[in-house]
């Protein structure tokens, strides 16, 4: 409650102020139990997404067909920047779920981080960048999380490229990027209803580690 009090006087001197909170679910919940989990959450709060994270412990010995430029090269991050913005319009993260935040702003939250990860090696310490015929197709972003844990930061695949299983060989190379830098595990994750990615992983070996589910908050000043 003291806490509570603490954000609403804070955001009380500004005009509306939003608090995202990320908190675990309980381990190994079921499919059902996670998709209606919102009517579980604490009053006041709305639930925005439920995050499924994956642990990958070995499994790192399948071949990736498309041919990789790692450590990008100058100027690949005006391309990375056009195919996030792709890959996330119309996206289902736990921004585009709020109603209270424009979408074209929430395209530019994802789009924003996928160029960051590619400037700073505080965000993401290397980015692969996917050729396909001499064409940039699409990137992923990569990181280590502890000596034993590695994982994927961002990534995004062009829309004429998709179909050709650069994300699935994207995956691949991340693991064996996190073998490579004496890591254990490869440690992912998205949300509950984004079917695809984890078909991919599934497929390459992964499993349900644990859930988190994504809780906004708006402030507002009510002498607005």
């Amino acid at each position: 409650v003291g806490s509570e009090m603490c954000i609403r006087d804070s955001c009380n001197k500004v005009f509306s102020c939003l608090i995202s909170r990320r908190v675990q679910s309980p381990v190994k919940e079921s499919w059902i139990s996670l998709l209606l989990a919102h009517r579980r959450v604490a009053q006041h709060f709305r639930e925005q997404d439920t995050a499924e994270y994956v642990i990958e412990l070995a499994h790192i010995s399948q071949h990736a067909r498309v041919v990789f430029r790692h450590h990008f090269r100058d100027g690949d991050e005006i391309i990375v920047d056009r195919i996030a913005r792709e890959a996330f319009n119309d996206y289902f993260g736990h921004y585009h779920a709020d109603p209270r935040l424009e979408r074209a702003k929430s395209d530019d939250a994802y789009a924003s981080w996928a160029v960051r990860a590619c400037l700073s090696r505080e965000v993401a310490e290397d980015v692969f960048i996917a050729d396909v015929n001499g064409e940039v197709a699409g990137f992923f972003a990569v990181h280590m999380l502890s000596p034993q844990d590695g994982t994927g930061i961002i990534s995004g695949v062009s829309m004429q490229h998709r179909g050709l299983g650069i994300y699935r060989s994207f995956m691949i190379n991340a693991m064996k990027w996190v073998n490579q830098k004496g890591g254990q595990r490869m440690v992912v994750s998205t949300q509950i209803n984004n079917i695809p990615v984890q078909k991919v992983w599934a497929r390459l070996g992964f499993t349900m580690s644990k859930s988190h589910y994504t809780l906004h908050k708006w402030f507002d000043n009510e002498t607005r």
